[in-house]
């Protein structure tokens, strides 16, 4: 499994494919030292007390809670500060074999 760091998106998040409201995210990425920091929307983005990351996007992950969908995003970053979510993506997955639904419903035609 391993460590990732998060961003806690404060702004109401509603899920792409299924339009269910969260009042605050948690995002998790593996890409930026993987040293189990959480910074939150508005804070400097300042990981294990060195790493300031500048100003772009940083790609992030999350799931539904109530649709199960996989979905991806970008944190943005603007001076130094963790502003928000963009570019947000949603992929419907099977729970069971963690395949996408339609591959799944491709394999369960037939039967």
């Amino acid at each position: 499994m391993g460590l990732y760091d998060s961003f806690i998106l404060t702004d109401v998040f509603k899920c792409p494919m299924c339009g269910t409201a969260y009042p605050k995210t948690e995002f998790q990425t593996k890409d930026l030292g993987e040293c189990f920091e959480t910074i939150r929307q508005g804070e400097k983005a300042i990981f294990n007390d060195c790493l300031i990351l500048q100003d772009g996007e940083y790609p992030v992950y999350t799931s539904c809670k109530n649709c199960r969908a996989w979905i991806t995003a970008n944190a943005q970053i603007e001076n130094n500060i963790f502003v928000g979510i963009n570019n947000i993506v949603g992929e419907k997955y099977n729970p069971i074999t963690n395949a996408k639904e339609e591959a799944w419903d491709a394999r369960t035609k037939d039967r």
